[in-house]
């Protein structure tokens, strides 16, 4: 630098004319040699003090999280096998087709999107192609690599890597670890499993994209398995599903009022459209609404509806409790049940009086059929304590 500030100021050299003299073009050619040397090596000292290019790791720091990407992506048939069914089993809650009709507890919805509400829409980095393309790299090229498969059930990270440049620090002045400067764990990107879907026609979309079936909802999937009623009735639809009582709302028990309006008329009188869709609006008294409605008569136990509510009342799961019997072994209960000696003895003495009415209305033989079904079926609980013969009479 010094040179070349000595030669610009020997170019500046004119004569009387105004024009530079041959000193001074010599000098100034010399100068612009001088430029363009410092220039070049000015880039090259920049390039030395440049940071080397980064490290990018295939697997996380962390060797529990590691283990984690190893299994998925090596992961044995017989644990293949077990998460096929498991999302399969899964996406047997979620209706089909994708588009299906949805009606919730508190009235009709219409057609609902099913896809929509599961698929994951955040873009997905597949761990698999992360793991085989960065085993290698300017400083380590092994001769043997190992490849992880993409499965049925893999694992994908929902952050992209950062590119090269925005790894590490720029200047070699700046590097202090050794370990961690200019080198990158995919450790704080999540590990998650994917699922497409299977091989079977129903259980992946035509869009090929990940879905969750445990995002399921509960009112979906509600909707979904409750039996239907027919096409004439589906005003009543919404009044046989059920759900767990978190997901009520707390003023549920007032729908049966306000829905008025969707009463049928030719078949059910005030009365006993609120016993209808009423009956299991609250869970733990469907048995006890099912036993009041019956004594007013306000149900005509010949029609289908009725009879499939009544049906749907009797089977009803409900919540499973496990308990200790007498010989202290664990089993298994309905807590719905705790009380149905009770309700059993009031219901058979129920069915009792229906049925002697009923017999003398031949021209209602469907109503008959359905006491026979309830009262066959409150002979086999094994917890009944009363009068069969009561029953078998009915």
């Amino acid at each position: 630098e010094d040179n070349l500030s000595c030669e610009l100021s020997r170019a500046n050299d004119y004569d009387y004319r105004g024009n530079r003299t041959s000193r001074g073009c010599k000098a100034l050619q010399e100068a612009e040699k001088l430029r363009s040397h410092i220039q070049s090596k000015q880039l090259d000292i920049k390039n030395e003090e440049s940071a080397p290019p980064p490290v990018i790791q295939p697997l996380p720091r962390n060797r529990d999280k590691a283990m984690t990407v190893l299994f998925f992506m090596n992961m044995p048939d017989e644990f293949q096998y077990l998460s096929i069914l498991t999302f399969t089993a899964q996406q047997l809650l979620v209706p089909r087709p994708w588009l299906s009709p949805c009606t919730t507890s508190i009235g009709v919805v219409g057609e609902v999107d099913v896809f929509r509400s599961i698929s994951v829409n955040r873009e997905v980095f597949d761990w698999t192609c992360h793991y085989n393309n960065k085993q290698k790299d300017r400083y380590h090229c092994p001769n043997d690599r190992r490849i992880g498969k993409s499965l049925h059930v893999s694992v994908s990270m929902h952050y992209v890597v950062p590119r090269s440049d925005n790894i590490g620090p720029k200047h070699v002045n700046h590097f202090f670890r050794p370990d961690d400067d200019g080198v990158w764990y995919p450790d704080d990107h999540d590990i998650r499993l994917v699922w497409c879907g299977g091989e079977n026609d129903w259980d992946h979309h035509k869009s090929g994209r990940e879905f969750n079936p445990f995002k399921i909802s509960g009112e979906f999937t509600a909707s979904y398995l409750t039996e239907r009623l027919g096409k004439q009735y589906t005003n009543l639809q919404w009044s046989l599903i059920m759900q767990d009582l978190d997901s009520y709302p707390p003023d549920h028990g007032n729908v049966p009022y306000a829905s008025l309006d969707l009463r049928p008329k030719r078949i059910l009188s005030k009365e006993g459209y609120l016993d209808f869709t009423g009956m299991r609006r609250f869970p733990l008294l469907a048995l006890r609404k099912l036993c009041t409605s019956m004594i007013h008569g306000s149900l005509p136990l010949q029609l289908e509806p009725v009879q499939k509510l009544i049906r749907q009342t009797l089977y009803q799961v409900g919540k499973l409790c496990v308990t200790i019997d007498d010989a202290n072994k664990p089993m298994v209960k309905m807590q719905w049940r705790s009380d149905i000696v009770e309700i059993c003895k009031a219901l058979s003495t129920i069915l009792q009086e229906v049925a002697k009415i009923q017999k003398e209305r031949p021209f209602l033989y469907k109503a008959s059929a359905i006491l026979g079904e309830m009262a066959c079926y409150i002979i086999s609980l094994n917890t009944c304590q009363f009068d069969c013969n009561i029953l078998k009479e009915c």
